[in-house]
């Protein structure tokens, strides 16, 4: 069977919409480790692989090859092409040290290590009457401060 040129020509743009329509959705892992690891200089990308793959191109260096590359298994790893924009990084700040359990003074209650407590908080506890312990409490249960129970009483 001989094809005229009119019957190919028809069928090139069914091939291109169809070839369209059947790509999956890949995440583009080019883009974003390109826009994340900011190498300076440009990259030859080879993508006919699982995942694509740079190598220096013109001004580009080893170094910044294998960040992209890195970047690109890191993303691959996590299944995600970007990092949302809500994204919260961990704070580099250390967290603040656990107090351990005290001995409650005669008629007092326990300092309540369970909840999230302020620097000062040790030293304030004893100083509080029974009432202000168990107020205090009830303001950590709800997540507010020791001091903040003792702003009210003020007013």
């Amino acid at each position: 069977m001989q094809l005229t040129g009119k019957p190919l020509f028809l069928l090139l743009p069914s091939a291109v919409i169809l070839s369209a329509c059947a790509t999956t959705s890949r995440p583009d892992y080019v883009r974003s480790c390109t826009a994340d690891v900011g190498a300076s200089g440009s990259y030859i990308w080879t993508t006919g692989t699982e995942l694509p793959s740079a190598s220096p191109g013109e001004g580009g260096t080893s170094e910044g090859a294998k960040a992209l590359n890195e970047c690109v298994i890191r993303r691959a790893s996590i299944g995600s092409q970007v990092i949302p924009p809500n994204f919260e990084k961990p704070d580099p700040r250390p967290a603040p040290p656990k107090l351990a359990p005290q001995p409650a003074q005669p008629g007092k209650l326990p300092l309540p290590v369970e909840y999230p407590l302020q620097p000062s908080d040790a030293e304030l506890w004893p100083t509080l009457t029974l009432e202000q312990q168990k107020r205090a409490i009830k303001f950590l249960k709800d997540g507010s401060t020791i001091t903040s129970s003792l702003e009210l009483e003020s007013t």
